[in-house]
């Protein structure tokens, strides 16, 4: 448990204010790990060991500098963080389980862009081994897939990429057979400083052509805080009241709006009018007949809209106030909803 001082030494406002100012130098890494259902944090068995070792295990400054402000005698410790560390770390994912490789040994590492400052051997080296490590899964073996990122810790740098350059002098694999025939690796790993920087680098369209519900919603609410100019304020938001019905997702694939980024830059951008009721006149009832006098169709409390894309598709989608559900897109001539 993190030991807390004496709150009759302050005023309810004072005790409030300085936890508060704690707890947001901690949230913002969770609110990307909360919020991003599609995004998947990845670590190695000895992360948590290297990051001890580097005085950098995650929150001991933040926490160091709040007991600081609350009181002159705090006996603080790194365990006393443990707790908050651990909720971090132990919920990635872990390289080792995911690959065929259980151990790199890597020699004459370089990192070319590293915005840490005065990193250690030791931590370029487990940063080479983890690239190694990480390469098969998240990429081609040679580079990796785009919306790969490393996290940082924040830092004034504008280096937005580090390049990792290493000798791979051994690889042991899960079936105890090694490997001492691997080429030399040379690659690139984009950087984000923070939530907002990750969230305002993503390649937004290569996201949606995943094809899942997350990677949609996600999608669809980075783009809106985006336009809002304050993520992660309206992304909370976006993904409560956000739905994708069960045909979507099909009528999406089948129209080409799951693989052409013209398209999906188009149904990207509608989706966000939708749901910031932008452009308000490219939206129409669905009646439930032909005729203009015909009630606009309905499904319990929701009621079904058309928007259109362009002039060829058109997206239906059921809304009640805030709460929009995606229903499927069609072609000009076809007024159902699924």
């Amino acid at each position: 448990m993190l030991a807390c001082p004496d709150p009759r030494y302050y005023s309810h406002d004072e005790f409030q204010g300085i936890f508060l100012d704690f707890l947001s130098r901690l949230s913002d890494l969770s609110d990307l790990r909360l919020n991003c259902k599609s995004v998947s944090f990845w670590r190695d068995v000895q992360l948590a060991e290297v990051l001890y070792e580097e005085n950098s295990y995650p929150f001991r400054h933040s926490l160091a500098a709040a007991f600081a402000a609350l009181f002159e005698e705090c006996e603080f410790q790194l365990e006393d963080i443990n707790v908050l560390a651990t909720a971090l770390l132990e919920k990635s994912l872990r390289l080792e389980l995911s690959g065929v490789v259980q151990e790199v040994v890597v020699s004459s590492c370089v990192l070319s862009g590293d915005p840490v400052r005065d990193r250690s051997p030791g931590s370029i080296e487990h940063l080479c081994k983890m690239t190694c490590m990480a390469l098969p899964i998240l990429g081609d073996g040679k580079s990796f897939y785009p919306n790969v990122y490393l996290v940082s810790k924040k830092t004034s740098s504008e280096s937005v990429a580090i390049e990792v350059q290493c000798a791979v002098d051994l690889i042991l694999q899960n079936d105890e057979s090694y490997n001492i025939e691997a080429p030399p690796v040379l690659t690139t790993l984009p950087l984000f400083l923070d939530s907002s920087h990750f969230c305002g680098s993503v390649d937004l369209v290569k996201w949606w052509s995943r094809g899942t519900e997350d990677s949609i919603l996600d999608a669809c609410a980075i783009q809106a805080g985006r336009e809002e100019r304050d993520i992660f304020e309206i992304f909370s938001s976006v993904r409560k009241n956000l739905r994708i019905g069960p045909m979507f997702i099909a009528t999406a694939r089948t129209f080409g709006f799951m693989h052409d980024p013209k398209k999906i830059s188009r149904i990207l951008r509608v989706c966000v009018d939708i749901i910031l009721r932008r452009n308000l006149a490219d939206s129409h009832w669905l009646r439930d007949g032909k005729g203009a006098g015909e009630a606009q169709k309905s499904k319990g409390k929701l009621r079904a809209w058309r928007h259109d894309i362009d002039y060829e598709f058109h997206l239906h989608y059921w809304r009640n106030g805030d709460i929009v559900e995606l229903a499927n897109i069609v072609s000009h001539n076809d007024a159902s909803i699924t």
